[in-house]
């Protein structure tokens, strides 16, 4: 899967916009798409990319890796509420923590 059809896909964004979280999500992606899909595996897919942003940690001693995510007072983030009205709309159910 293409980066940029990747973040239109799960975030509904460019890949120029993706958060530190987002672009280690998509490079957890790499070693096995299916297991560690966002939206069909949400905790594995935390869980991997925790693991690649250890792993850069790790490698790289001196870097700081720091992340914030733009959400709303409940949790949710604009353009995962965008992605899940736009879900609905189409009578798709979507069981994602992720999004």
């Amino acid at each position: 899967m293409k980066i940029q059809a990747a973040a239109q896909t799960y975030w509904g964004i460019p890949a120029s916009k993706l958060s530190v979280l987002q672009s280690a999500t998509l490079a957890g992606l790499v070693r096995a798409p299916a297991t560690y899909d966002p939206v069909r595996n949400p905790d594995g897919a935390k869980e991997r990319r925790n693991t690649v942003l250890a792993a850069i940690q790790h490698k790289n001693p001196g870097l700081l890796i720091s992340y914030t995510l733009p959400v709303n007072p409940d949790g949710i983030s604009q353009t995962s509420r965008n992605l899940l009205a736009d879900a609905k709309a189409k009578g798709v159910q979507v069981h994602s923590s992720y999004l």
